[in-house]
C-alpha cells in the first residue's frame, strides 16, 4: 500500500523506529547509569577507547566519508558551488571532530604529548576541546549546537532541495540540545546525586547521539544524490532542461 511507505520508499514503520532509536538509546543508558552495582561497567562503557568514543570516532568518520562521496554526483546534477562548499565544509567538519574525538591519534597509539602541553590542555591530550577554557564550555557548546542544528534541520525540510534533513535529525539534535542544556545547568546549579552523576555520565553517550545524527545526514544525501546503478548521473545542461524555468535541485537552500 502506498500509504504504509514515507515519501522516502521505506516503510513507516520503519521509519518510525529509526526516528526513535536515539531517544531509547539515551534512555537505556540513563537507566544503565542509574544502577549503582554497575559503576564499573559504565566507567568502561564510556571510557577513553571504549564502545561509546569508539562508536563516535567511527560515525564522525562516516559522515566526513559519506558527505565527500557525495559532492561529485551533487556537482553533477546541479548544485550550485555555496551548496558544494557547505558540503565541503560539513566533510572537513566531520573529519575534524573524529580525530578530535581520538585525541589526533593519540589515545590509540599512545604517542606523548609535547613538552609543556599540560600547562594548555587539562587532560594533556593533543587535542584543542580539552584546552583550558574549553572545556568548561563543553555542555554549553554541545547545547549551542544541538538548538542550532535542530533549528536548522526543520528549516531546511520547509525549505527543500539539496541540503534537507531527514527527521532522525532532528531528533538527534533535540537530544543534544535537552542533554547538553541539562549537563550545563547541573555545573551551575546542582541537582544532587544521582541525577548529577547519571547526567555527567550521559555527556559522552551525548557526542555519540551527536555524531550519529550527522552520518544519518551525510548517509541520507549520499543516497539521494547518487546515480541509479548500472545508469551514468545525468550531465548538468541536460538536468537543468528538464526542470521547470528557473529551478534547480538545491532550490530554496
Amino acid at each position: 500500500m502506498i500509504s504504509s511507505r514515507g515519501r522516502s520508499g521505506r516503510p513507516v514503520g520503519w521509519l518510525r523506529l529509526l526516528r526513535t532509536t536515539p531517544v531509547l538509546l539515551v534512555l537505556a543508558c540513563a537507566v544503565l547509569f542509574s544502577i549503582p552495582t554497575l559503576r564499573a561497567f559504565d566507567r568502561w562503557f564510556i571510557h577513553e577507547n571504549g564502545p561509546v568514543e569508539m562508536s563516535t570516532f567511527l560515525s564522525f568518520l562516516a559522515a566526513g566519508f559519506f558527505a565527500t562521496r557525495a559532492l561529485w554526483p551533487a556537482r553533477a546534477r546541479g548544485a550550485s558551488g555555496l551548496v558544494l562548499l557547505m558540503v565541503a565544509g560539513f566533510a572537513a567538519c566531520s573529519f575534524v571532530a573524529a580525530l578530535e574525538e581520538i585525541s589526533w591519534g593519540q589515545s590509540l597509539a599512545h604517542f606523548a604529548s609535547p613538552p609543556g602541553w599540560e600547562r594548555f590542555n587539562v587532560q594533556d591530550e593533543t587535542n584543542l576541546h580539552n584546552l583550558d577554557g574549553v572545556q568548561n564550555l563543553h555542555s554549553f557548546l554541545l547545547f549551542a549546537i544541538g538548538a542550532v542544528g535542530l533549528a536548522l534541520s526543520v528549516l531546511s525540510r520547509r525549505a527543500g532541495g539539496l541540503l534537507r534533513a531527514p527527521h532522525v535529525v532532528s531528533v538527534c539534535f533535540a537530544i543534544v540540545a535537552v542533554l547538553g542544556g541539562l549537563d550545563w545547568w547541573t555545573d551551575n546549579f546542582p541537582f544532587g546525586d544521582p541525577a548529577d552523576t547519571v547526567i555527567g555520565m550521559l555527556t559522552e553517550v551525548n557526542e555519540m547521539v551527536l555524531s550519529l545524527g550527522l552520518m544519518a545526514y551525510a548517509f541520507d544525501l549520499r543516497t539521494r544524490v547518487r546515480p541509479l546503478r548500472g545508469r551514468r548521473t545525468v550531465p548538468e545542461p541536460r538536468l537543468a532542461r528538464s526542470m521547470p524555468a528557473g529551478g534547480s535541485i538545491d532550490a530554496g537552500i
